[in-house]
């Protein structure tokens, strides 16, 4: 029983440390620091799910590791993420706070449109189901089509974004590029409308609260 014990405790404490990442409970090394989510500005309502259900963003409460937040439809929302990095969502658009420690933090786009303005040497990254983008210094923008396993990587302003894809290995660029998440998983330069409806309406939003 005694060679039992170790594996036992083993398990036990990864299953606390899962848990804890995944709903934001304190972390093992609680000195590390951490960046604060604060709500800037919205047009209309962004939502969080707190005890199973959806409830409406406070100007003055900071979001925590592992909240998903929500935009509805004609809902535009931005956060702050500490004190160098600004997060707009587009509307009908879901996020999780992967990670918020200072210099890793990770936003998951779960669907929808963002916008990233980054002010700092380490860097931001931004998750999809299989894909993994990130930059330093610099304004970007990411949509996830999930309903078509697409995902748009929008550098602005001469930012360079990394981005890794699975098994097809991954790419540098300042260019937009589309890529295809699943099988067969592709990587291809495009053209973005950010001048139509409704992106347009969207990316207009960002610059007056810029």
């Amino acid at each position: 029983m005694q060679k039992c014990f170790p594996i036992a405790l083993f398990c036990l404490i990864l299953a606390a440390l899962l848990v804890g990442q995944r709903f934001g409970m304190p972390k093992l090394f609680p000195n590390e620091p951490q960046s604060v989510v604060r709500l800037d500005s919205a047009n209309g309502v962004a939502l969080f799910v707190k005890h199973g259900k959806k409830v409406g963003v406070v100007g003055n409460k900071n979001q925590r590791r592992g909240q998903i937040i929500f935009t509805g439809e004609s809902t535009y929302a931005s956060f702050f993420i500490g004190e160098s990095t600004r997060l707009f969502l587009d509307e009908r658009t879901d996020v999780e706070l992967i990670e918020l420690t200072r210099g890793k933090e990770t936003i998951k786009l779960i669907r929808g449109r963002i916008l990233l303005e980054h002010e700092r040497d380490t860097p931001i990254t931004v998750t999809t189901n299989f894909t993994k983008s990130f930059f330093t210094n610099g304004l970007a923008s990411f949509v996830n089509f999930d309903f078509q396993e697409t995902v748009h990587v929008i550098p602005l302003e001469e930012t360079t974004v990394a981005v890794s894809l699975g098994k097809t290995g991954g790419t540098v660029t300042k260019t937009p590029v589309r890529i295809h998440e699943t099988d067969p998983q592709s990587i291809a330069d495009f053209s973005p409308s950010l001048h139509v409806p409704p992106a347009n309406n969207f990316y207009a939003w960002t610059k007056g609260t810029r």
